[in-house]
């Protein structure tokens, strides 16, 4: 009977250990859903900061060429026909 004793316990110790392992488990199912949820919104964002950054530099671009047409006219580039 001592040695059921023991294998019973081991049995409901093992079972406690399964059951504290199954919720770590979901735990860090869900850290890792609301870490891949915030890395997709932070993907968003800085697609949208390089979007807006390249609009800057063209429009960047467009005034110094223009500047170029008045202080420093051999570096001015002519912008193409454009055709309506």
């Amino acid at each position: 009977e001592t040695a059921i004793d023991e294998l019973t316990g081991d049995i409901e110790r093992l079972t406690a250990e399964i059951a504290a392992l199954e919720v770590g488990i979901k735990e860090l199912d869900k850290s890792v859903a609301e870490a891949t949820e915030q890395r997709k919104k932070e993907n968003s964002e800085y697609k949208e900061l390089m979007q807006s950054d390249t609009a800057a530099k063209e429009v960047l671009g467009f005034a110094k060429n223009r500047l170029q047409k008045f202080y420093n006219p051999k570096l001015y580039k002519a912008a193409p026909k454009r055709e309506l």
